[in-house]
């Protein structure tokens, strides 16, 4: 299962049918009662005054009496967690209105209102963050989000197993708040256009005709691949970040021992340069000694012993740059905060342009 780019999904869908995240098409059931227009959900400035910021501290007007239907979510979150194959197989069952309203500071509900069961199922199983665990690794659904986008301040409201809830809070709070609203305004016309259960209806349908083993496989495979994902993501973030750390801290070294290196390349260059033109003087010395040789004026005895210490010279000159090359390399790796990698980019960086 690839990883999934939410940017990329489209909220365009085929005439009563919805596409979900996996690539799935269900059926919908358009409502008797067509709306005239469609309300949009988009991120906005909150107006009403309701979502503020005091210094540091978030204050959000979030309603905390607990409704029925509320309670109801939060004691079954798991069972319709456990069913999620099931929920995604269903476009009324994905579409049953879920009572719990999230909020960020500064833009209120915009982009989080009326969310359905079925988001929340497809974004448990798909936000980069970990958020079907608390901090201890406890199954945890985070089902309720607030908090601040712009400090990424949050405190959240997660259910366990047991049907109570507790606080959580999440880092980078970004991923979360922004995949939920992503994943929300994917469906936000055919929320007003389709026809949905219920919660109660939901879970009676789901207790009625019992988690068959095959149900359950399909669910647990969602979940694995779910996490999976989420591993992915975890791994390309860290090793992006390994990445731009060790850039830091190549440049760093580099700057550190800047003019030792730069004196290093300045000598070196200039030892390789007089290398060159003295092994170009005795190619032509040993050009002269086989053109005597051809002529008659020397024999090939006396050609051997004429170039054999040219050849000592030259081989004398490439040891000796190399040798000096190595050994101005190995005295600055032994200082630490170096590689042989970093010496040798240096020293050739104006053979590569």
């Amino acid at each position: 299962m690839a990883i999934i780019d939410l940017d990329a999904l489209s909220s365009e869908f085929p005439n009563n049918r919805i596409v979900l995240i996996n690539g799935s098409e269900l059926v919908c059931y358009p409502k008797v009662v067509q709306p005239e227009s469609f309300s949009e959900d988009n991120l906005s400035l909150d107006k009403s005054g309701e979502y503020l910021t005091v210094g540091s501290k978030t204050v959000l007007n979030d309603k905390t009496d607990k409704d029925e239907l509320k309670d109801f979510f939060y004691k079954n979150a798991f069972l319709f967690f456990r069913n999620a194959h099931r929920i995604l197989n269903d476009s009324r069952m994905f579409l049953a209105p879920v009572p719990v309203q999230s909020g960020l500071a500064y833009t209120g509900n915009s982009g989080l209102h009326y969310p359905t069961l079925g988001i929340y199922i497809e974004w448990w199983l798909n936000c980069e963050e970990n958020i079907t665990k608390d901090k201890n690794g406890r199954d945890a659904l985070t089902c309720r989000i607030a908090g601040s986008p712009l400090s990424g301040s949050n405190h959240c409201t997660c259910v366990y197993p047991d049907g109570k809830t507790g606080d959580i809070s999440h880092y980078p709070f970004i991923n979360v708040w922004s995949s939920f609203m992503k994943i929300n305004k994917r469906y936000t016309k055919a929320k007003q256009m389709y026809e949905a259960y219920t919660l109660h209806e939901v879970a009676e349908l789901l207790l009625d005709a019992g988690q068959s083993r095959e149900s359950e496989l399909e669910t647990q495979l969602d979940i694995a691949e779910g996490n999976t994902n989420k591993l992915r993501r975890l791994y390309s973030r860290l090793k992006e970040r390994f990445n731009k750390l060790q850039c830091q801290y190549n440049d760093l070294g580099i700057l550190y021992y800047k003019e030792e290196l730069e004196e290093f390349r300045v000598e070196y260059r200039k030892r390789k340069h007089d290398g060159e033109m003295e092994i170009k003087s005795l190619a032509f010395a040993q050009a002269e000694f086989r053109s005597q040789m051809k002529q008659g004026l020397i024999n090939n005895v006396e050609y051997q012993h004429a170039i054999t210490p040219l050849t000592r010279r030259r081989k004398a000159i490439e040891h000796e740059l190399i040798t000096f090359r190595a050994e101005k390399s190995l005295a600055l790796v032994k200082k630490g905060h170096i590689t042989y990698s970093q010496i040798d980019n240096y020293i050739n960086q104006d053979d590569k342009k």
